[in-house]
This record gives C-alpha cells, sequence and structure tokens, in this order.
C-alpha cells in the first residue's frame, strides 16, 4: 500500500508538471487572449496580413511578413499583433497586398498629419523615392501632409487636408491619375482638377469622392485606359424598391 500511495504521488506531480506545461503553451500560442492584448479603434485587412490602431495611435500588424509589411523590423510571419516600430503614432492604417503572394505594404498617417509606408515596394509603393523594400516605416517623400491614405495593390494615394490628390508606385494602368503610364516611387498630383474628401487605391485603378458625395474613378477597367479620372457613370444610389402589393409586409 505505502508502494501505491508513492507511485501516486509520482503520477499526480507528473500529471500536475504537464498541466503546467499546458498552460504555458496555450498562453504562448494565444496571448490575443490576456488581458495586455491591444485594444483596437480600428482595423485595416490586406491581402495576407491584417493591421490596427490603438486609442493612443500605437499600430499594430500581423499575418505573412516576407515583404516587411507588418512593419517590426523583422520579416518573420506573425500570428499575434506586432508593434510596428519606430515610435510612430498614427491615427489610422491601410493594408493592402494580393492573395496570392507575399508582397503587401502598408501605410498610415500619423497625428501631425505625414504619411509612412513599410512593406513590398518593387513598384515604388512606399512613396520614399525608391524601390528597396522597407521592414520598418519610412516616410513618404515631399513632405506633404496628408488627411487619409490608402493603401493598394502595388500603389498607394493619399489626400491632403484641402482635398489634393496624390499618388505613388505602379501606373501601368493609369492608376495614379497623373496623366501618363509610368511609374513614380514619389507621390505625384492626380490630375483631375476635383477636390476630394477621400480616395481609395484599388487593384488597378483608384476612386474618390468629393465633398459633395460626386464619385470619380480612373483605371483600365472601368473607364477603357483612362488615365485621367472623370465622372464615375455608375449610379451614385440604388434606385427605391417599388410599392408592396396590398396585405405583404415584405417582398420575401
Amino acid at each position: 500500500m505505502a508502494r501505491f500511495a508513492l507511485d501516486l504521488r509520482h503520477v499526480l506531480a507528473a500529471l500536475s508538471a504537464l498541466a503546467a506545461g499546458a498552460v504555458g503553451l496555450v498562453g504562448e500560442q494565444r496571448p490575443t487572449e490576456h488581458a495586455t492584448s491591444p485594444t483596437f479603434t480600428a482595423v485595416s485587412a490586406g491581402g495576407r496580413h491584417t493591421c490596427g490602431v490603438t486609442a493612443a495611435g500605437a499600430a499594430y500588424c500581423w499575418g505573412t511578413n516576407g515583404s516587411g509589411q507588418l512593419g517590426d523590423g523583422t520579416t518573420t510571419e506573425r500570428s499575434i499583433p506586432a508593434l510596428v516600430g519606430r515610435g510612430v503614432r498614427f491615427t489610422a492604417v491601410s493594408a493592402a497586398g494580393s492573395q496570392g503572394a507575399d508582397d503587401g505594404h502598408t501605410c498610415g498617417v500619423t497625428t501631425a498629419g505625414a504619411a509612412y509606408c513599410w512593406g513590398d515596394n518593387s513598384n515604388g509603393q512606399l512613396g520614399d523615392g525608391s524601390t528597396t523594400n522597407g521592414s520598418s516605416p519610412v516616410p513618404v517623400a515631399g513632405g506633404l501632409r496628408f488627411a487619409a491614405v490608402s493603401a493598394g495593390y502595388l500603389h498607394s494615394c493619399g489626400v491632403t487636408p484641402t482635398g489634393a490628390a496624390y499618388c505613388w508606385g505602379s501606373n501601368g494602368d493609369g492608376q495614379l491619375g497623373d496623366g501618363s503610364k509610368i511609374d513614380q516611387s514619389s507621390p505625384v498630383p492626380m490630375r483631375s482638377g476635383v477636390s476630394f474628401a477621400v480616395v481609395s487605391a484599388g487593384v488597378l485603378h483608384t476612386c474618390g469622392v468629393t465633398a459633395g458625395g460626386a464619385s470619380y474613378c480612373g483605371d483600365s477597367i472601368v473607364t477603357a485606359n483612362s488615365v485621367t479620372p472623370f465622372p464615375d457613370r455608375r449610379p451614385a444610389r440604388t434606385p427605391p424598391a417599388p410599392p408592396l402589393p396590398a396585405g405583404r409586409a415584405s417582398w420575401r
């Protein structure tokens, strides 16, 4: 009986050790469940990575990182949020990239209106005047101040507080709206003559909305290879549904 009691104590001790190890592993694999996890005011999902901004302006990213799109100074993939480096405080971030390749990039605007980008820069989409990838935030060239930025597939755009739109990066389909099809590694003004409230960079095109609600786009898909923005021809609003027949509460 004494030997059985001793063996039982050994078994219980081993089980306790295993349980402690399991708890440690779970804690390492799923730290986002901890009370110290970041709380975000906004997030942006790219092709294969995601980024978010906290109320204090700290930016975090997670997902694939082969081009440095997480901005943590490495090219290591992260399954939990990693703090974007260089101590920059952001009001918003925009993540972009394809789902089939690890070629994403991210852009953000600081509280002072400066734009930073990081990640893939094969077409100049970081806007720093080079085509060198950046695993930490690099300032967009030109000293411009932006109210918002948008990261597209291989290009990026931003709008200033006065409504001027600028784009940089890939331009093979005229998505920069500068009247050319030449890639630009620094911001170039969009030749629209329009004041925008917001712009959005897509895969091969860019669209913007004015303060009055008018929408403009420039690309090779919607505008048949137009290289300057033009008023969007699609209806601004969905037509209202026809009136219901008598006695029906809905169309379902």
